[in-house]
């Protein structure tokens, strides 16, 4: 509930108030209803913005990865990277007129020009090159509890976590716009909010 949905509450019960007694008045429901489509359409659920917003803020996150590794690091990275998706990125470097993709490769950019569903996975593969500050705040490598198996328990803990945010991020960037228009409401606020805690917690480097 927002501080909108409160006013607009308070609003619906002063005209229900003034209404009482007359024959064949609205109810306090339609009253609601009618203030909030007029007066809160800023929040409401545009499933096709919802998915450009999942995939700028995936698009976010792989643009850290170039401040948190060298062009030797970032070389090996690519090439651990199967097959398929090393042609995809390529291809997409291709199809966008990305200049020198050797040097994208290089500097550590490669994974913007991967599909969602990859960056997903890269990040399953290597949080360390996310988290402690480099794109979340969330410690992870600097974890320590004393005994290696609790240790490892809490960050297994962590990246589970990002896991499932991102896992409702990347559905909501590869949905079609006809899919989401369909999709049920609950499933596209998780996402929504999914999106919101997923926002990089240190700017992008320039």
């Amino acid at each position: 509930m927002t501080p909108l949905d409160a006013l607009l509450a308070e609003l619906a019960w002063s005209a229900m108030d003034f209404l009482r007694g007359n024959p064949g008045s609205a109810s306090f429901a339609t009253v609601l209803s009618e203030l909030r489509e007029r007066y809160a359409t800023v929040h409401a659920l545009d499933a096709v913005e919802l998915g450009n917003q999942a995939r700028q803020v995936i698009l976010d996150i792989a643009g850290t990865l170039r401040s948190n590794i060298d062009t030797t690091d970032a070389l090996a990275l690519f090439n651990k990277l199967p097959s398929a998706d090393q042609d995809a990125i390529f291809q997409k470097m291709a199809t966008r007129s990305a200049g020198n993709p050797q040097g994208v490769i290089s500097e550590g950019r490669f994974l913007e020009y991967a599909s969602p569903r990859v960056a997903c996975d890269f990040f399953s593969s290597h949080p360390e090159l996310f988290l402690d500050g480099k794109c979340w705040d969330d410690a992870y490598a600097t974890l320590d509890y004393g005994r290696p198996l609790a240790t490892e328990a809490a960050q297994t803990q962590v990246v589970r976590h990002y896991e499932s945010l991102l896992a409702d991020a990347v559905w909501l960037a590869e949905q079609d716009a006809s899919d989401l228009a369909d999709a049920h409401r609950p499933r596209l606020l998780r996402a929504q909010l999914a999106i919101e805690l997923l926002a990089p917690t240190v700017e992008e480097a320039s």
